[in-house]
């Protein structure tokens, strides 16, 4: 039986935060993201205000950072975004230095070959970073 190709592929992920800005820096400087466009408009009628990056790889999906204007707050737990890195130390280290914090300790994981940590972004957003080994 032959695979049909899908005529969906996952494209992005939108994050939303409250101060769009710092988790911008945060995001930049952690992650190494390159920012891509900003945007004014509405979602489901209300004001807000995105920033998306740059895919790291050719057709690969982006982040958009999504701040709604009239909104103070928002909801973790919501989310776990993923990043692959080829330093998870020096990963965990700019992510604390931008105001992460790592949850998670570092720990192997044999089975898939992996390095493995959580880490919360400057709003609490938690990471889960994987260095292949």
């Amino acid at each position: 039986m032959s695979r049909q190709e899908p005529d969906t592929n996952f494209s992005f992920s939108k994050l939303v935060v409250d101060d769009l800005e710092t988790s911008a820096r945060f995001y930049e400087q952690v992650c190494q993201l390159v920012e891509r466009a900003r945007h004014n408009g509405k979602i489901n009628g209300e004001h807000m205000t995105e920033i998306t990056y740059q895919p790291t790889r050719e057709s690969g999906p982006s982040l958009t950072l999504v701040k709604f204007d009239d909104q103070h707050g928002h909801v973790c737990g919501e989310s776990i975004l993923g990043f692959i890195t080829d330093d998870l130390d020096a990963f965990l280290e700019r992510a604390q230095s931008a105001g992460g914090k790592v949850t998670d300790p570092t720990r192997e994981v044999p089975a898939y070959n992996v390095r493995v940590a959580f880490v919360e972004d400057n709003e609490g957003h938690l990471m889960e970073v994987i260095q292949v080994l």
